[in-house]
């Protein structure tokens, strides 16, 4: 009875291509493409879980936004389910509200069995889990509330070692995060579509027309290499394709496709099956501006909240006060037509349950952005955005580099420049050490399999100061990157030279902090002071600070010739 209900919950969803109708998942028309994951060097096929299974018993899969891990943990449940191997259960952590209690995962996990009308007692699950025979599918752990995160982590931990004879998954988004208490756990990461997944893609997303086939061609033929960042994404590639059916046209910026994309969405619904042009929309008075102003009132609230999913009631509030904020009381009678609208005719927000969440987060984190940069004055981004930053709460990369997509220079002015100044102060009065210089540059250093490496190490549990992430905002934003590589061959070649340190290349050097602390490798740490060019560092932030203020004259003087002209 689960296997059957669940299968048939699981194996349909709803796609941006084609909102009006679940479509199947796998099977006869079905929409996934199987996709590869990389571990190491290795790339690992997802078709089955096996594979996966090959490398540990505890993974996490790894991804930015929109790369399908949903879809690829909905497609390992339905594809693991046929096979019989394991009994597949698919656990949506976003759901984990409460975990004060010290078995509430285990708790969700049986009442997710429950919802498929399977009665097990505690006693009954408990020694089914026992038995070594369930494949475990924890969804979006970036979805929970950064204040409990921690929380969850460790009871994922202690579950997967209670219950060490069945097999665990995990995704999440990299974001920062360092999965610190998933010690056992090991990291792959999802790719990216190549050139033939994402044409396989689109024929299966798209109808079977002419504008589809003209998609696919053009795809393959240009279209791939020439826009591979968002080719390669599933979510983008979907945008992609919805823009050059309504419109005939492939934005060029990212910030472009969440533009195009609501504009497609918003107007979809306009025509009915006869084509004669009838708008549906229950909040009739509403312009196309004041409803995307509205539904960014709601993204951007929730997005700070940490809110991914909502009650009916909850959304109905969110959008009842934002209502209030714009003054459109005139043009909406309720918040529950606004509601109807966004669920049934945009499908911004779709039903999952008896709870309501985002087509994509995406959205979400598109939406807040573009609130913030119309709706709130420089003065309340620099005191909000400079706070939340301070205070090391969760705001996404993706939140920044939209938000500077919008708004670039108002951006650097409000967020960027007060930090980076900061950071050339502290330089320059030596408040800052080498070490401080160097963790600011590279997050970790290690020793791994005889080659020093450099970047970013999930086991590390290393805090990120005010400083650091401001420069990671910066890296981002301006696509800044070391090249680690030939950084790594200075160095070797170096210790080669003097021939005085002893390592131990068994020993993973984790981060800089832990290598301060290491008196045998203080020759090490000159090294890598000497080769990253600190010096180099204070002056290219020196040097953008110079640019920004320049910029910033020029639109003043800009500015004063046009009022002077207005005068005359």
């Amino acid at each position: 009875m689960y296997l059957k209900n669940s299968e048939l919950r699981y194996n349909k969803i709803k796609t941006l291509a084609d909102i009006a109708e679940p479509r199947v998942l796998e099977g006869r028309n079905g929409i996934y493409v199987d996709v590869y994951v990389k571990y190491k060097d290795k790339k690992i096929y997802t078709d089955t879980v096996e594979e996966l299974m090959k490398i540990s018993n505890n993974i996490i899969i790894l991804g930015s936004g929109g790369t399908g891990k949903s879809m690829l943990m909905r497609h390992l449940f339905v594809s693991t389910q046929r096979r019989g191997n394991y009994i597949p259960i698919l656990v949506e952590l976003r759901k984990m509200t409460n975990v004060d209690e010290s078995d509430a995962l285990f708790k969700m996990i049986h009442k997710s069995i429950e919802e498929f009308d399977v009665k097990l007692d505690t006693n009954q699950f408990e020694y089914s889990l026992r038995s070594g025979k369930y494949l475990l599918l924890f969804d979006g752990l970036d979805e929970v509330k950064e204040l409990i995160r921690y929380k969850v982590e460790k009871q994922i931990q202690e579950l997967s070692k209670k219950y060490p004879q069945n097999k665990y998954i995990v995704s999440s988004r990299k974001d920062g995060m360092d999965f610190k208490e998933l010690e056992t756990y090991t990291e792959v990461k999802a790719l990216p579509l190549d050139k033939s997944q994402a044409v396989e893609l689109v024929n299966k997303i798209g109808k079977n027309n002419n504008q589809t086939r003209v998609f696919s061609k053009l795809l393959f033929d240009e279209l791939y290499e020439k826009y591979m960042d968002f080719a390669s994404n599933p979510l983008l590639l979907t945008m992609m394709y919805i823009t050059f059916i309504d419109n005939n046209i492939i934005p060029e910026q990212l910030i472009e496709f969440y533009e195009a994309s609501y504009d497609a969405l918003y107007k979809r619904h306009d025509a009915n099956k006869y084509g004669v042009f009838k708008r549906n929309y229950k909040c009739k008075k509403l312009g196309k501006k004041e409803f995307k102003d509205l539904f960014s009132y709601f993204c951007f609230q929730t997005y700070f909240m940490q809110k991914y999913e909502f009650s009916k009631e909850e959304i109905c509030e969110y959008i009842g006060k934002g209502i209030e904020r714009l003054s459109l009381q005139e043009a909406i009678e309720n918040p529950e037509m606004f509601f109807s609208d966004i669920k049934d005719i945009v499908c911004l927000i779709i039903k999952d349950g008896n709870r309501y969440k985002f087509t994509h987060r995406s959205f979400q984190t598109y939406f807040a952005a573009y609130y913030m940069s119309i709706q709130v004055s420089d003065k309340n981004q620099k005191k909000f955005l400079g706070d939340e930053i301070r205070n090391q709460r969760y705001i996404s990369n993706d939140f920044f580099c939209m938000l500077y997509s919008l708004e670039g220079d108002r951006f650097n002015s409000n967020v960027l420049e007060h930090g980076i100044k900061e950071i050339v102060e502290k330089i320059e009065k030596k408040e800052l050490s080498k070490m401080d210089i160097l963790s600011l540059m590279y997050q970790c250093v290690l020793i791994d399999s005889g080659k020093l490496m450099f970047g970013y190490n999930s086991r590390m549990n290393l805090e990120i100061s005010y400083e650091r992430k401001i420069l990671m905002i910066y890296y981002n934003i301006y696509n800044i990157k070391y090249n680690n590589r030939i950084l790594e061959q200075k160095i070797i070649n170096k210790l080669k030279e003097i021939g005085d340190i002893e390592y131990n290349y068994e020993i993973e050097i984790q981060s800089l902090v832990l290598l301060k602390k290491q008196n045998q490798n203080n020759n090490l740490i000159d090294l890598l002071v000497l080769y990253t060019e600190i010096s180099k560092l204070s002056a290219d932030l020196s040097e953008w600070i110079a640019v920004q203020e320049n910029k910033r004259k020029q639109i003043k003087e800009e500015s004063d010739r046009i009022k002077m002209l207005e005068m005359l």
